[in-house]
């Protein structure tokens, strides 16, 4: 059986991502952490994630702000700045794109379900 391993450069670049999710990367930021080219590092991403940059990225900071909308009480505005978006707009037009519902909408639904479940 083949083992599915990370590149080196490309786990780095995922740790520093994950360690600070409010930094607005680039492509070219992230190629320099990785020490490549843009075009070579986004070929080692896509191979190491089966995902572009972008869309990882973009995944994981709309996972992230449905953990806080669910987790916490912090307003759309603060998440949207804890997880890299520039504005709650920007963020809430991202969140329906990907989860189907705007994040208020998700919130209610999130404490509907734990509270039934409880």
């Amino acid at each position: 059986m083949k083992q599915n391993v990370v590149d080196l450069r490309v786990a780095r670049v995922l740790k520093v991502v994950q360690s600070e999710p409010s930094r607005r990367f680039t492509v070219r930021d992230l190629a320099k952490l990785a020490g490549a080219s843009r075009a070579s590092f986004v070929r080692l991403f896509r191979a190491a994630t089966g995902e572009s940059p972008q869309r990882w990225l973009r995944a994981r900071r709309l996972e992230q702000a449905a953990a806080l909308l669910v987790g916490s009480d912090e307003t759309l505005a603060g998440i949207a700045c804890l997880v890299g978006y520039v504005s709650e707009f920007a963020l809430s037009r991202a969140f329906k794109r990907h989860y189907g519902v705007a994040p208020a909408r998700y919130r209610q639904q999130s404490s509907l379900t734990l509270r039934c479940a409880a």
